[in-house]
């Protein structure tokens, strides 16, 4: 099992929003052909956390998978598993939120390194 969260040095000033860390998470693309006929296109289909991986998603297509880590502070939680409050759809966007902040909030999160695809179904 990968693990899901890993954690940086400790910061010398002892606030815990200095200490960084590291949580992976999944993102599930689905492979969209151009107008060439190229297939190595994707388009957004979910972003989810590793333990929740949902085992087929329908009417998708050709499904790729990536794994994401993200840098985030250490008093953002990210969640590691989905429930019934916590939709894909929900943890989706409180991602996205923490990458992408409205203007004037500080940005909470960032990805620092992408898999290539792992699987295709």
């Amino acid at each position: 099992m990968l693990p899901t969260v890993s954690t940086t040095k400790d910061a010398p000033d002892g606030d815990p929003r200095s200490k960084p860390t590291f949580t992976l998470v999944c993102l599930i693309t689905r492979q969209v052909p151009d107008a060439f006929g190229h297939t190595d296109r994707e388009s957004f289909v979910l972003l989810c956390p590793i333990s929740s991986i949902p085992p087929r998603l329908a009417g998708t297509g050709a499904l790729r998978l990536r794994l994401l880590e993200l840098q985030h502070r250490r008093d953002v939680a990210i969640p590691g598993t989905l429930t019934d409050s916590l939709t894909a759809d929900k943890f989706g966007a409180t991602i996205f939120g923490y990458l992408f902040p409205p203007a004037g909030q500080d940005v909470s999160a960032r990805i620092v390194r992408m898999s290539p695809f792992i699987a295709s179904t």
